[in-house]
């Protein structure tokens, strides 16, 4: 059995403790730290490096995006990237569908990191076919008073 498909019958809520659980065992005190240090603002901090991050992404993509917006929601700085991640790994022939999630929670983001991680991979390799769409809603977002939307 493959990584991958080992999570295809596990439920949303099923993935997110799993996922829950795989960041605690994987953070440590010295990065939640530094993270604390160098991303102010940052609400709960598990402590765990972007490769876990990226791990994950790729193996809990198949959940789609009912595990995306449970995720995010979760509200963890680490669990909100992993949402952008996750975003980035779904296919591009979902551009369309990473476009309006972005939209949908420009306004919940509120640190640097977050904002990067959204903006720069979220949309990442649909950014071709989406490009009048980003560019019209970052004229938009420009003008936000939340300066984590800008």
């Amino acid at each position: 059995m493959t990584t991958e498909s080992r999570f295809v019958s596990m439920t949303t809520l099923e993935a997110l403790k799993k996922i829950q659980a795989e960041l605690k065992s994987n953070s440590s005190e010295s990065h939640k730290t530094a993270i604390q240090k160098f991303v102010p603002g940052s609400q709960k901090i598990y402590g765990v490096k972007n490769p876990v991050l990226n791990d994950l992404a790729k193996n809990y993509k198949s959940l789609g995006w009912e595990l995306v917006n449970l995720v995010w929601k979760s509200g963890a700085y680490e669990e909100r990237l992993l949402a952008a991640k996750l975003v980035r790994e779904i296919s591009k022939k979902e551009a369309a569908e990473k476009l309006k999630w972005v939209k949908s929670i420009s306004k919940d983001i509120s640190d640097w990191a977050t904002c990067d991680t959204v903006g720069m991979q979220s949309l990442k390799n649909s950014n071709k076919i989406l490009r009048e769409e980003i560019f019209r809603l970052s004229k938009k977002l420009i003008q936000s008073k939340n300066l984590w939307e800008r």
